[in-house]
């Protein structure tokens, strides 16, 4: 089983900001048939960069699908032993892991520069 967990909203939707991510849904996949066995939308114990990732990596978590993340956070879920595949688009839970498991998911991968209010200069790129 893999569990992937991405930032999201009530609505089961990708919630663009990591840090700031009112649930995260951690989903699981069975490896073998690629298909989504369950869906949780869980509130993270403590918010912010620092506190998710490793919350994250006692849900088991090894891979996290993000919309805006910065350098820090990026590396303190590198550090969790979390693979982090940033910059996906606005869609639903279901949608983002379906594609990542088809590898048809384009990301963004430039991480964002908080000082600039999220107004990053990205380039589309596919998850692969």
């Amino acid at each position: 089983m893999i569990k992937i967990a991405i930032p999201s909203n009530e609505m089961a939707i990708l919630y663009p900001h990591f840090g700031h991510a009112p649930l995260f849904a951690i989903v699981e996949v069975n490896e073998d048939s690629k298909e989504i066995t369950e869906v949780q939308l869980l509130h993270p114990e403590l918010g912010g960069h620092e506190a998710v990732p490793p919350w994250l990596k006692s849900l088991g978590v090894t891979a996290l699908i993000a919309g805006g993340l910065g350098k820090p956070a990026i590396d303190n879920l590198n550090t969790h032993c979390i693979d982090v595949f940033y910059g996906a688009p606005e869609l639903s839970v279901k949608e983002l892991v379906g594609l990542w498991l088809k590898n048809e998911l384009i990301l963004n991968p430039q991480p964002c520069n908080h000082s600039h209010d999220h107004e990053c200069e990205h380039t589309e790129h596919h998850h692969g």
